[in-house]
């Protein structure tokens, strides 16, 4: 019997692996985009360090710090109005961790803290050359200025990926940010968020049993100052937590953990820089690639004959 030859398509010809020139151009294009980013990344990084340094001057510094240090001072603890000046608006339980280091003399403390948070960040940041890391540590310096905590719930979102428990600690600190537990419930793995839930509900137990009355007055401080728009956030944040999980994306729980911020502004930023240690290997490879110099960096970002070369290859062919 005849075999009969189906000839192949001029498509099906077309339809063949990318070439090695198309693949070389793709790299350059990969290439290109580093670049800007990095110049934009550079140049925005000189800004802000430009507007911190001013605000250091003219504002001082370490001001949450030293709250954190004296919240025992504070009498009533609850007395003042969230955003004003000495104002305590953590939950009691986050008082009662905080004591033993507010028996130490305040340079201590403060020493303690600050060396605390400049080396969470650096290990942070530390899967990204400098050329990356630089510009990213930039968007600390407001949380290092003013001694906020956000240091301690950057690290709590790197530890959480593998430890549900370490979610306990932006819960019961700012609230919101515990989202990221979703993190496990997305993937059904009940049995650590079982026991971060039982972890947690002990020791706010045990805390409201030491200080009701300061329990109480939380509660009215948060009802009385409460934002519908926040709750907004944070469920927002969590609907972002539960995706991140279910798609194994663990590099977008520090922009969930940003959305669920109490307070939204640049300090909340510095929760970006828990994303180099949640990135995949060939991300941080694409960004660790060699540059070639910063000249040659610099021209290659500000060559636009690149775009318009891939413009042109886009272009159909003749008779196609």
């Amino acid at each position: 019997m005849a075999v009969r030859t189906i000839p192949t398509s001029t498509a099906a010809q077309q339809d063949r692996p990318v070439t090695t020139a198309t693949a070389a151009h793709r790299r350059s294009l990969f290439a290109l985009t580093r670049d800007r980013a990095l110049v934009i990344a550079w140049a925005s990084a000189a800004c802000v360090a430009f507007i911190q340094a001013v605000k250091l001057i003219a504002w001082g510094h370490f001001g949450d710090a030293q709250i954190y240090w004296a919240v025992w001072a504070h009498s009533p603890m609850y007395g003042a109005a969230p955003g004003t000046p000495g104002a305590w608006i953590y939950p009691p339980i986050v008082a009662d961790v905080l004591w033993p280091f507010t028996l130490l003399p305040w340079p201590v403390f403060l020493g303690l803290w600050t060396t605390g948070a400049a080396t969470s960040y650096l290990w942070l940041v530390r899967p990204l050359r400098w050329v990356w890391a630089v510009p990213l540590l930039t968007l600390t310096l407001e949380d290092i200025r003013a001694g906020n905590c956000l240091w301690l719930l950057s690290l709590s979102c790197v530890l959480g990926v593998r430890r549900a428990s370490w979610w306990l600690l932006p819960a019961l600190v700012k609230i919101g940010p515990g989202v990221g537990v979703l993190w496990f419930a997305a993937r059904r793995e009940w049995r650590p968020l079982a026991v971060t839930a039982g972890i947690g509900s002990v020791a706010v137990a045990v805390s409201v049993a030491v200080h009701p009355g300061l329990w109480v007055e939380w509660f009215d401080l948060m009802r009385a100052n409460g934002s519908p728009g926040v709750a907004v956030r944070i469920v927002a944040a969590g609907a972002l937590a539960w995706w991140a999980g279910r798609t194994d994306r663990a590099w977008w729980l520090p922009v969930a953990l940003l959305l669920a911020s109490p307070v939204l502004g640049f300090w909340p930023l510095a929760l970006l820089c828990a994303i180099p240690r949640l990135l995949p290997t060939h991300a941080v490879e694409w960004a660790n690639a060699p540059l070639g110099g910063l000249r040659a960096t610099l021209w290659r970002a500000l060559d636009l004959s690149v775009v318009e070369d891939e413009a042109t290859s886009r272009q159909p062919e003749d008779g196609l």
